[in-house]
């Protein structure tokens, strides 16, 4: 087996356009707004994540880091990582786990709020 640097490596160049194709897919095909293109992109990776995740835990083989599923909720997909919870029952004794999506869904929340007229004056003129 290579060594985990490398692999890390091409999985984060892999994640990053798996992320922007999704994004331009639902922003330009389906006519949605780009941060909302973008969050649904993030946490479908980050669903993806937590499934591969807990299938490694299982057969004791190499996991995620923590520290990669806490930042792919920080931007943005704590949705992802909330449902992956639910549906996994994965990392739900872990409080840092948490704090760390459900702080970042608060702040993705408002971060929509506060930019959803604009989005809205948007999607009214098309």
């Amino acid at each position: 087996m290579r060594n985990k640097p490398f692999i890390i490596k091409n999985l984060f160049l892999l994640a990053l356009v798996w992320i922007g194709l999704i994004t331009i897919f639902l922003a330009f095909f389906l006519k949605l707004p780009v941060y909302v293109s973008y969050i649904i992109a993030i946490s479908l990776l980050n669903f993806g994540c937590y499934a591969y995740d807990k299938r490694q835990a299982k057969k004791s083989g190499w996991r995620v880091p923590e520290r990669s599923l806490h930042w792919l909720a920080v931007l943005g997909g704590a949705i992802g990582g909330i449902f992956g919870q639910v549906v996994f029952n994965h990392k739900t004794r872990k409080p840092t786990f948490h704090i760390v999506l459900w702080s970042s869904f608060l702040v993705h929340s408002v971060i929509f709020l506060v930019f959803s007229p604009i989005l809205l004056k948007i999607l009214l003129r098309q």
